[in-house]
């Protein structure tokens, strides 16, 4: 491999590899180490298949050469859609559908890319999906086999295929033609033989041709004459003509005169002949009457259907393929220029002959013309795939097809059959096969002895070498053959002995001119080469053609593979190419146990630094886990005892002491606004965010999100904005997130927009480019260009100073960009100081469902805060260990009209709930003496309480513990705080549901 080749190779694997690290990196949440980068490298790029690696979203991520040279372009950062046909996308689709839904891990297809030029490549692509430790795929990795000239081989056998039928029937129609002419022929050419006496003409002899010709009996005819029976003129015609044939003593032959039969006036060809006595003297005429009135009317016909025919050889001899009639007993009767092109024959050399004669070569190689008579004893005709050969003994692949033509009786009069050339296919397809049975042999193979010894022997068996040797480096200076070897046949064991004796140093003799070189070195004859230094032993063994190859891994030549057949023969650079490939997937083998091998040495190192990685990644979960639950419940006392005392349910308030609880719960919300953002961005971090996609009214969900803004907005005077277009516009989102993502943007505008300014929201649906486009505008400070790099950085804020104007952690904007690229979306921004800003949120556009209506995001009405109890009477049992929130929330129900029983811990909930028997049951999860968990299982298994509704109120708020708590037993899961109205909403439902 040159210079300049090597460096591309290099470079090609280094992009492929550097993706590869990324994505490793995000799925398993560790780096990767230069061996694991390497290994990667060794297999893309060294593979003669394309390996792609493919976003969720069909965004190629990397592509290795291989793959680009396939389809002729840079593909990275393309959507595959861009390069996929169209009429196999929806498939493709279809299956990238499924891995999403977790129905499939892989998938494969036959399919078409499309390159720049608008040329197609035909390709079987397999994908396999990356999951994560949530198992859900996070990228693909696609392997590419371009079948191209394959799918052109099989399209252009199935047009030659069809030249071919085509051909048979012109074929078969004139010569069913021509045959019912020379039926009509054959079948109304009467000999009628008559004898007369040479002396007086008198009949001696009348056939019963003669009979059926002329309608009497021989009774009636012998011993008369032709004036017996003729019209006097016509009679001495007759005897006239007898009279000339019995005096010159030679045969007359009248080749048309008409007569009266008993069919009417017919045409006759008469020919008479004289029969001498022993004596040499005339002593009878013998007349030969052939009734030719249906001839002459064939060879007017034949005369007309002559240019038909005519036309009939023409496109028989223009076709590409070999034809050849034979008759039913294989003679061949005709072939067509194609046939003696392909064959090396001259028709004087076919013509007569028998097809196997040809068919079997010169080392009456007859498995072809057996399976052709086997198929044409069973079915009548046959159609063949085996080796044919040429007048010089070459053999080559040919599709071999026959059809019987037969008569009106259904007897076969002739076989037409048609050649063609398959080799270029079946050599192809014995390659692929070769290369795919090496690669398993290798992983196979227990060690390189092993794996060479298969290797010589797969190349021997399918590629027709005799005897296949190894050569490896015995230190630095020398070449030694191993005892490893393969021979097909008897013969070779002293040449090979001879080998194992010997040692080349670089450049000398055949194996170390190619481990000098590290190039393949072809001998047209060894026998022959003075410079071949086994040469003797060759020419005792019968060994004539030689090839070298050499195995490399990386630069560096590691052994050498020898070949050797019986015959002479030319360089074949397809050959050498087959088996080159066969020692480059021998060499990647050899360089990927070298990198096993070092990756062993560092194994323990690299667990120890995956478990301390797991081990910083489960601390950071339970100190998030920790803090969440910590600040969430003293939170929840704070709201809790807010919106109560707003409520009025402790008595009544001044205006003043309305504002104070105001800003005590504004102050709460936004603290626990900030406790959400860090625990989203920890769960989108972490890859544990989960979206519930469903289909979403973009309208409806703009105006909610300008309605939790409105406020603020309000305060400062400020217009608030909403354009919709089309207005039904519908996409599949997460209506939460997504009006999460929204709210941040407006919250931001609206706090960094000066008063009496206009905010406003504009959603845009973009059916041709197949995307959602929601911006939020402001006319505010605006962002200079330097600044934008850094503004989605998680706790980045642009103005850090102690005196800084803007409130806030910084972790907005972070939470918008990656919750939206969770949706298959991007963020953009347009800003300059001073001008305002237009964030615009991308979305692909996915058409909704009718079958599910989509979510309008309005604010759920809630429970009226007008102090009417609702359910008086129903108990509820309030199980919590902190005495604030109990009592807050106790106090707030009792207001509502409902009895509440308090629980301080799990056990006491569980003795509560079969004891008191209550309506519902509110349950904290982190309590002392028995945790929520434990308590739920437990009421589930008492028989009075097993039905009871259960709603989890807990500031666990981690991934999973929802799931936990509906595992547990709970009818609900309401995360801390909550509005205490909200909480009403919840109790009044499962009340309907229990007594429904």
């Amino acid at each position: 491999m040159n210079g300049p080749l090597r460096a591309a190779r290099a470079a090609a694997s280094q992009l492929v590899n550097s993706i590869v690290v990324r994505a490793f990196a995000r799925v398993t949440g560790r780096s990767v180490t230069p061996i694991e980068a390497r290994m990667f490298d060794d297999m893309s790029n060294d593979s003669l298949l394309g390996m792609v690696l493919i976003d969720l979203d069909g965004t190629i991520l990397r592509a290795n050469a291989a793959f680009e040279r396939m389809i002729e372009r840079d593909v990275r950062g393309v959507r595959f859609a861009e390069i996929t046909h169209p009429d196999d996308l929806e498939e493709n689709l279809s299956l990238l559908r499924d891995v999403l839904a977790g129905r499939r891990r892989s998938y494969s297809l036959r399919k078409r890319y499309l390159r720049a030029d608008g040329t197609v490549v035909h390709a079987r692509t397999t994908a396999t999906f990356v999951h994560g430790p949530d198992d859900r795929p996070r990228f693909g990795v696609a392997i590419v086999e371009d079948i191209t000239d394959k799918v052109r081989a099989e399209q252009a056998m199935r047009d030659e295929a069809s030249d071919a039928r085509r051909a048979f029937r012109d074929i078969e129609q004139q010569i069913a033609q021509t045959r019912e002419f020379l039926a009509a022929i054959i079948d109304h050419l009467p000999i009628a033989l008559i004898a007369k006496d040479a002396r007086d003409h008198r009949f001696i002899l009348w056939n019963r041709v003669s009979e059926a010709l002329f309608g009497r009996s021989a009774a009636e005819v012998l011993g008369k004459t032709d004036f017996d029976f003729f019209p006097r003129e016509q009679a001495e015609f007759f005897v006239t003509k007898d009279r000339e044939t019995l005096a010159g003593r030679v045969m007359v032959e009248i080749p048309e005169e008409p007569a009266d039969t008993a069919a009417g006036r017919r045409w006759l060809r008469t020919r008479k002949v004289p029969i001498a006595n022993e004596s040499g003297a005339p002593q009878s005429l013998l007349v030969m009457c052939e009734d030719i009135t249906e001839r002459r009317a064939a060879e007017l016909a034949l005369r007309e259907s002559r240019a038909q025919i005519e036309l009939l050889a023409k496109v028989a001899s223009q076709t590409n393929s070999a034809v050849m009639i034979s008759d039913p007993d294989g003679t061949i009767r005709w072939v067509n220029d194609a046939f003696m092109r392909v064959t090396g024959y001259g028709a004087a050399e076919l013509l007569g002959r028998h097809p196997a004669e040809i068919l079997s070569g010169p080392d009456g190689d007859r498995r072809a013309v057996v399976e052709i008579e086997r198929q044409l004893a069973e079915t009548g005709r046959f159609d063949v795939e085996c080796l044919l050969y040429t007048k010089s003994g070459r053999s080559f692949w040919g599709e071999v097809r026959g059809e019987p033509l037969l008569d009106d009786a259904g007897n076969v009069t002739s076989v037409v059959s048609v050649q063609t050339d398959i080799t270029a296919r079946k050599r192809g397809e014995q390659e692929r096969q070769l290369l795919h049975e090496i690669a398993v042999a290798i992983g196979e193979a227990a060690d390189l002895p092993s794996a060479l010894g298969l290797v010589l022997r797969k190349v021997c068996d399918t590629t027709g070498w005799v005897i296949g040797q190894a050569w490896m480096p015995a230190g630095a200076a020398e070449l030694s053959c191993l005892a490893t070897w393969y021979a097909r046949d008897a013969g070779g064991e002293e040449f090979h002995a001879e080998s194992l004796a010997m040692r080349f140093t670089r450049g000398r003799g055949l194996p170390g001119t190619v481990w000098a070189s590290a190039q393949p070195v072809w001998i047209r004859d060894a026998a022959a080469e003075p410079g071949f230094l086994r040469r003797s032993r060759a020419i005792d063994a019968n060994l004539h053609a030689a090839l070298a190859v050499p195995v490399l891994a990386g630069p560096e030549v590691v052994a050498v593979l020898e070949f050797l057949m019986r015959a002479a023969r030319e360089e074949d650079e397809r050959l050498v190419e087959v088996i080159g490939a066969v020692a480059a997937q021998l060499g990647a083998a050899i360089q990927r146990k070298r990198a096993e091998d070092a990756l062993r040495v560092s194994r323990d190192e690299l667990r120890a630094a995956n478990e301390a990685l797991a081990r910083a990644a489960r601390t950071k979960d339970d100190f998030l886990a920790s803090m969440s639950h910590e600040l969430r419940t003293p939170l929840t006392g704070i709201l809790s005892l807010s919106e109560a005392l707003q409520d009025r349910i402790f008595g009544p308030l001044d205006e003043r002491q309305q504002r104070a609880l105001r800003t005590i719960e504004e102050s709460g919300r936004h603290l626990l606004e900030l406790i959400n953002d860090v625990l989203d961005l920890s769960k989108t971090e972490a890859g544990r965010m989960e979206l519930h996609l469903e289909p979403c009214a973009l309208e409806p969900l703009a105006e909610a999100s300008l309605r939790l803004v409105k406020q603020s907005a309000t305060a400062k005077q400020q217009t608030l904005e909403i354009e919709v277009q089309p207005r039904d516009v519908v996409t599949r989102a997460d209506p939460r997130r997504l009006k999460q993502i929204l709210v941040n943007l407006l919250s931001n505008a609206v706090k960094f927009t000066p008063e009496g300014k206009r905010i406003g929201v504009e959603v845009v649906g973009d059916r041709a480019a197949g995307v959602v486009r929601l911006t939020v505008r402001d006319e505010g400070i605006g962002i200079a260009p330097e600044h934008v790099p850094r503004l989605f950085q998680s706790f980045v804020q642009l103005d850090s100073r102690l005196s800084r104007a803007y409130s806030g952690t910084g972790l907005g904007l972070a939470l918008v960009r990656r919750m939206t690229e969770l949706h298959g979306g991007s963020v953009s921004l347009e800003s300059a100081p001073g001008a305002g800003s237009r964030f615009t949120v991308t979305l692909p556009w996915s058409e909704s469902d009718d079958s599910d209506p989509p979510v309008s995001s309005r604010e759920a009405e809630l429970p009226a805060a007008d102090g009417a109890p609702r359910n008086v009477g129903r108990r509820v049992l309030l199980a919590d260990d902190h005495d604030v929130n109990r009592a807050t929330i106790g106090a707030y129900l009792e207001a509502r009209g409902y009895v509440i029983i308090s629980a301080r811990d799990g056990a006491e909930a569980v003795r509560l709930a079969r004891d008191a028997l209550p309506d519902i049951i509110l349950l904290d999860v982190q309590m002392p003496v028995l945790d929520g968990l434990q308590a739920m299982r437990r009421i589930r298994e008492e028989p009075l309480t097993t039905m009871l509704p259960i709603v989890v109120l807990t500031a666990l708020v981690m991934p999973g513990d929802r799931e936990r708590c509906l595992a547990a037993g709970a009818n609900d899961y309401i995360a801390k705080p909550v509005p205490l109205r909200t909480l009403v909403a919840a109790i009044e439902r499962h009340l309907r549901r229990a007594t429904a």
